[in-house]
């Protein structure tokens, strides 16, 4: 099964036109000799590498979840490929769908980190600030990651199917601990 990470919200791109406008204005403030130019030049540049990053992450590229299916002696993996543009795709992420430990709808890093841990978190959302994602947790050994996808209840419960796992009626109750079954929470 293959789901595409759509862009949903207009964030990012608003973000980055007024971080390029304040750029352009501390140059113009700059160049008319207006206060300290060397602190109007050093605003220019932050602004300016910030709206660089926000869209290169945000704006020119979009990620592609797969669930690539059990082909013994390999198990079934989950896969995350980032599309930049028209460029060849990258796979940044491919992770065996045996180590996955539960999937639970986006929590807040400190309350993911007091629930679970330490725990390494990667993000591979569209969005900024996406309105519907979800945390998986899969575990290599006393190490616990946290992967964070932009995708509905759906791809949710068939990537679970895939891993074996008994998904929970509802995937996106946000009341609960976790979208599987029987998942632990205790660290």
């Amino acid at each position: 099964m293959i789901h595409f990470s759509k862009r949903k919200k207009m964030t990012a791109p608003l973000l980055t036109l007024a971080l390029f406008l304040i750029a352009g204005a501390c140059a113009v403030m700059a160049s008319l000799g207006i206060g300290w130019r060397g602190a109007w030049y050093s605003l220019c540049i932050v602004t300016l590498v910030a709206a660089i990053q926000i869209s290169q992450r945000y704006l020119l590229s979009g990620y592609e979840y797969r669930i690539d299916p059990a082909v013994p002696p390999v198990s079934a993996r989950l896969t995350v490929v980032r599309h930049v543009g028209r460029m060849n795709p990258v796979s940044v992420l491919s992770l065996p769908l045996t180590a996955l430990h539960g999937a639970i709808p986006y929590r807040k890093p400190s309350e993911l980190r007091r629930d679970y841990g330490n725990v390494v978190r990667m993000s591979y959302c569209a969005d900024l600030f996406p309105a519907e994602s979800y945390w998986l947790l899969f575990e290599a050994g006393e190490e616990t990651t946290a992967v964070r996808l932009q995708c509905g209840p759906d791809f949710i419960a068939a990537l679970l199917t895939a891993a074996g796992r008994e998904p929970a009626a509802d995937p996106a109750d946000r009341g609960g601990k976790g979208a599987v079954k029987g998942a632990s929470d205790e660290k």
